[in-house]
C-alpha cells in the first residue's frame, strides 16, 4: 500500500508538471477561439463591405489560418491531458502489481495467509483507485481550464476599472437641477489624460452642444457627466453634492444616452422603445415615439408597434432605427438626455423638429454632441473641446465667428450656410 500511495503522490508531480510546462498551449487555444469566434462575427457583419472590396479571398485565407493553428493548439492541448491521465493511471497500475506482488511475497516468505478471496478485495480496490484517479486527472484538466477562463475575466474587470465610481449606499436623491464639473480630469487606465482641467455648468432646462474634432474627448467627457467613468482629478457634483455621495442606482436611474449606432433587439417595436421601462404603457410608447417623429413610419410598418425587427433593426433604415433609439432614451423620462451624434442619420428637417421639441420641454438637461451646424444652433451653450481640453464657450451666436475654433471646426457647413 505504501508503494502504491507513494507511485500515485509520484505520478501527480509528474502531472503537475505537465500542466505547468502545457498551460501557455491552452492559454493560446483560448485566445485562437476567440480571434475566430470574432472574425466570423466580423466578417458575417460586414460581410457588404468585404463583398464590395473583393476581400473574401483573403477574409477567408485568414480565417482558414485561425482555424489551422487552433486545430494544432487544440491537438496539443489534448495530447496533455490524455499524457496526464495516463501518467496517473500507468503509475496507479503499477500500484497494483506492487500491491499484489507484495501480497505473494508476504504469503510465501512471512507466513501470510493469502486467500482468493484476499487477492480478489485488493484488485478491487486498486481498480476503483484508477477510476478515481481517471476521474482526478479530468478535473485537473477542467480545472486548468477554469483558471484560464477566470483570468481572461480578470484582465477584462481590471480593464475596466476606470468605468467604477464607489456605490456606497446613499439616502440623498438627485434632480439634476445643476451639474458641475471643476477641474476635471480623466484617463483610461495609466494612459494620458483623455480629459484635462474641465470646468463647466448645466442647469436643468438647458440644452448645451460638446463640439470638437474627432479624438477631442466629447464622448469620454459625455460619460463622465453621466456618471459611467470616475473622475481621476477635479470633481463632479451634482446639485451642490459631489457625485460620490449618491448611488450608481440613483443617478443611471435618471439618465439615458442615446449613441449614433442604435441596437435593436429581435423584437416588436414596441418592445424596443419601452426597453428600459418594461412596464410603459401602449399610450406612453406612442407618446415618447411622436416626441421622436417616430410614430408616422411605425404606423405605416406591416403590423404597426407590434411590427417584429429583425436582427439589429437591419429592416429599418439608419434614420429610423435612431428616431426608435431617441423614443427608447425619451420613454425612460431621463433628467440627464445625452444624444451622441444620434441624429447624425436624420434629414436636417427631422433633426430641427425633434431637437425644437426637446428645447421645449424645460424638465431636463440635455447634451447634444453634434458636428451639424443647424443643431448645434438650436443649443443654449456650445463647449468647444479640443485634446480632452474646453478652448472656447458660450452661445452659438457669439462663437460663430471666422477667428473661433468652433468655426474651424464647422467651417465646411458654415462655407454651404454662406
Amino acid at each position: 500500500a505504501a508503494v502504491s500511495l507513494g507511485l500515485l503522490l509520484l505520478s501527480m508531480i509528474f502531472v503537475y508538471l505537465i500542466y505547468v510546462n502545457g498551460y501557455p498551449f491552452y492559454m493560446v487555444t483560448k485566445d485562437l477561439y476567440a480571434r475566430m469566434v470574432q472574425f466570423f462575427s466580423e466578417n458575417m457583419e460586414g460581410h457588404q463591405v468585404v463583398r464590395a472590396y473583393g476581400m473574401h479571398k483573403k477574409q477567408k485565407q485568414d480565417y482558414d489560418n485561425i482555424v489551422s493553428l487552433l486545430h494544432k493548439n487544440a491537438f496539443i492541448e489534448g495530447q496533455i491531458g490524455v499524457a496526464a491521465t495516463q501518467v496517473m493511471v500507468v503509475a496507479t497500475t503499477f500500484g497494483i502489481f506492487a500491491v499484489l506482488g507484495t501480497a505473494i511475497y508476504s504469503a510465501r516468505h512471512l507466513d501470510f495467509h493469502l486467500t482468493v478471496g484476499w487477492l480478489l478485495m485488493l484488485y478491487m480496490i486498486q481498480q476503483s483507485i484508477i477510476n478515481r484517479v481517471r476521474l482526478l486527472a479530468r478535473g485537473l484538466d477542467n480545472s486548468v481550464r477554469f483558471m484560464i477562463a477566470t483570468e481572461r475575466l480578470e484582465r477584462l474587470f481590471g480593464s475596466l476599472q476606470y468605468f467604477q465610481i464607489p456605490n456606497t449606499p446613499s439616502i440623498y436623491k438627485v434632480n439634476f437641477n445643476q451639474l458641475e464639473a471643476k477641474n476635471l480630469g480623466f484617463a483610461y487606465g495609466e494612459r494620458a489624460l483623455a480629459l484635462d482641467n474641465i470646468s463647466l455648468e448645466i442647469k436643468r432646462g438647458e440644452m448645451v452642444a460638446l463640439v470638437g474634432s474627432t479624438g477631442s474627448g466629447k464622448t469620454t467627457l459625455a460619460h463622465v457627466l453621466c456618471g459611467f467613468y470616475a473622475a481621476k482629478q477635479g470633481s463632479l457634483s451634482l446639485d451642490g453634492l459631489n457625485v460620490t455621495q449618491y448611488s450608481n442606482e440613483e443617478i443611471r436611474r435618471h439618465v439615458a444616452i442615446v449613441f449614433q449606432e442604435t441596437f435593436l433587439f429581435s423584437d416588436s417595436v414596441s418592445d424596443n422603445i419601452a426597453y428600459g421601462r418594461p412596464d410603459a404603457a401602449q399610450s406612453e410608447i406612442e407618446e415618447a415615439a411622436r416626441l421622436a417623429n417616430a410614430d408616422a413610419f411605425i404606423r405605416a410598418l406591416p403590423k404597426g408597434y407590434a411590427t417584429l425587427l429583425g436582427e439589429k433593426g437591419l429592416t429599418l433604415s439608419g434614420g429610423q432605427r435612431q428616431r426608435i433609439g431617441i423614443a427608447r432614451a425619451l420613454l425612460r423620462q431621463p433628467r440627464l438626455l445625452v444624444l451622441d451624434d444620434s441624429t447624425s442619420a436624420l434629414d436636417t428637417e427631422t433633426e430641427r423638429e425633434i431637437l425644437l421639441r426637446l428645447s421645449r420641454q424645460r424638465d431636463r438637461i440635455i447634451v447634444l454632441i453634434s458636428h451639424r451646424l443647424p443643431a448645434v444652433l438650436q443649443c443654449d451653450r456650445v463647449y468647444v473641446l479640443d485634446a480632452g481640453q474646453i478652448v472656447e464657450w458660450g452661445k452659438p451666436s457669439e462663437l460663430n465667428r471666422p477667428s473661433t475654433a468652433f468655426a474651424r471646426i464647422l467651417k465646411p457647413e458654415l462655407a454651404d450656410l454662406r
